[in-house]
């Protein structure tokens, strides 16, 4: 059993480590697909900011949260920088359909904005959380904020 967590361990740092086989493995995109990252050197993207926990924005106006750290990820495997802009979502979607952000995160593909948008494949399903304090309020022993 410890040869397969080791050969899994050796996996991981091979293909996540610099230097390693992850910086051998053939680049995904087109020339093309390149030449246009190298010319968009910040690629600016819109997401509604009353979106937590995919969006979390700190008191320094910094945009955290699931969708900056997926963006994040995405960035450092195509060596690209994304910049998330957040704000009240209507406003986010008339900022994008105007051209004045490259394009949306955690945006549904609504047939409504097809003529404005080309839509990826989603990236993850959203999935629903239930959270419950601990202790019973009735009697002051929960926790509160």
């Amino acid at each position: 059993m410890s040869w397969v967590l080791a050969s899994l361990i050796f996996g991981v740092i091979a293909f996540t480590v610099p230097g390693h086989a992850a910086d051998t493995l053939p680049d995904l995109l087109t020339p093309a697909e390149r030449a246009w990252l190298a010319a968009h050197p910040e690629i600016r993207l819109g997401v509604g900011e009353e979106w937590e926990p995919w969006v979390v924005r700190r008191e320094s106006g910094e945009v955290a949260g699931f969708a900056a750290d997926h963006l994040a990820l995405l960035g450092r495997k195509l060596q690209a920088r994304f910049r998330l802009e957040a704000g009240p979502w209507r406003a986010i979607v008339a900022k994008a359909e105007a051209r004045e952000i490259d394009g949306l995160t955690l945006s549904a593909p609504l047939p409504e904005r097809e003529e404005h948008f080309l839509f990826t494949d989603s990236f993850h399903d959203v999935h629903y959380f239930t959270f419950l304090r601990t202790g019973d309020p009735a009697d002051g022993s929960g926790s509160r904020p």
